[in-house]
This record gives C-alpha cells, sequence and structure tokens, in this order.
C-alpha cells in the first residue's frame, strides 16, 4: 500500500510542478503574485485528488495479484466497492 500512496503523491507533486510552469508561462506578471498562484495551484490539487483518489487502491490490487495474494486483493476489491458506493 505504501508503494501506492507513493505513487499518488509522484502524481500530485509533477502535477502541481506541471501547473506551475503553465501558469508562469501563460501568466508570467499574475503568476509573481503568490495568492494567485496558491488559489490556482489549490483548485488543481483538488483536481488531481478527485480525479486519483482511487489509485491506490487499485495500484494495491494489482500489486497483490501480482504476488498473487488473491485473498489479500478480494478484500481490497471489497473495500473499493464498499467506498465507491
Amino acid at each position: 500500500m505504501h508503494q501506492s500512496l507513493d505513487e499518488v503523491e509522484k502524481i500530485y507533486s509533477d502535477g502541481e510542478r506541471e501547473r506551475l510552469q503553465d501558469l508562469q508561462h501563460i501568466y508570467p506578471v499574475l503568476s509573481r503574485i503568490s495568492v494567485w498562484v496558491d488559489e490556482n495551484l489549490s483548485s488543481n490539487h483538488d483536481l488531481l485528488v478527485n480525479q486519483h483518489k482511487w489509485r491506490p487502491h487499485e495500484h494495491a490490487m494489482a500489486l497483490c495479484r501480482q504476488q498473487n495474494l488473491i485473498q489479500h486483493a478480494y478484500f481490497l476489491q471489497r473495500d473499493l466497492a464498499f467506498m465507491r458506493e
């Protein structure tokens, strides 16, 4: 599960870095205002969280199946189905 969380954290940090570069390129003057940048990065972070909120469970299930931990994968799948409802 830690490996899954690390993957999502990397997605968040890469997304934030890319968004900051985009903001600096598109809005060179506004990107110097830290409050404006923080608001834009916060909304981008919220979007990324919403897009990837199930990824740690999905990745952990895939890792369990790779390691032939069928029962673990089954319970992760049930947990994921319960959380999605």
